[in-house]
């Protein structure tokens, strides 16, 4: 019955070829669209990551290779709130402990932090469990920051440690494109994972991770 229908329309005199062709043309560039379309930000839970993939706590999973060079980037745990520069406060410590945990059996290069008790508290923990000496960054210099860290040949996997205004700063240099605003004050789950493969759009996962 379809097809019939579609016959009567090409066949008559007065059918606008021109029309179908823009048509067409459009529903490719939907189409091109949506495969590339912008960061899935999901709000999964991370339950843990692997050499092969990051699992979610939903059964879903992420798909990664060896080959592709991964950023995950987490704020600061829990802090207290009595000095200029504070320590974590026993949920910071509990998070930050989870944090290695959910790393156990992945992949990380490289573990960096900026010059403050809280972000170095947080990387301690799976620094330690890695073996893996931390280095510090400038979150003053973002931008020359995340174009080092592109640049980097032996290493590929990296978490990065920072604060509810320039972990998603950070985020934004890396992927090459401005999709994160700043964390509110009292979110401390957020899990960002920017993953690179060779001649593929750079995609960015906002996930959670829970203490």
């Amino acid at each position: 019955m379809m097809q019939k229908k579609l016959k009567r329309i090409f066949q008559k005199k007065d059918f606008n070829w021109t029309n179908l062709s823009l048509i067409c043309v459009v529903s490719l560039l939907l189409a091109y669209s949506c495969k590339n379309e912008e960061p899935n930000l999901t709000g999964a839970y991370v339950n843990s990551i692997g050499y092969n993939s990051i699992e979610l706590e939903d059964g879903a999973s992420i798909a990664i290779s060896p080959d592709d060079r991964i950023y995950y980037l987490v704020r600061h745990a829990e802090k207290d709130t009595v000095s200029n520069d504070p320590d974590l406060i026993a949920i910071g410590y509990d998070r930050a402990n989870e944090l290695a945990e959910i790393f156990k059996s992945g992949r990380v290069d490289q573990v960096y932090s900026t010059m403050y008790m809280r972000t170095l508290m947080t990387a301690d923990s799976i620094s330690k469990s890695k073996g893996i000496a931390m280095k510090t960054y400038d979150p003053r210099s973002l931008k020359e920051f995340a174009e080092r860290l592109k640049n980097m040949e032996d290493q590929k996997r990296f978490l990065i440690v920072g604060h509810s205004n320039t972990t998603p700063e950070l985020a934004n240099h890396i992927h090459g494109k401005t999709v994160l605003e700043a964390f509110d004050e009292k979110d401390y789950d957020n899990l960002i994972v920017i993953i690179q493969s060779e001649n593929e759009p750079s995609q960015l996962h906002q996930l959670k991770f829970k203490p």
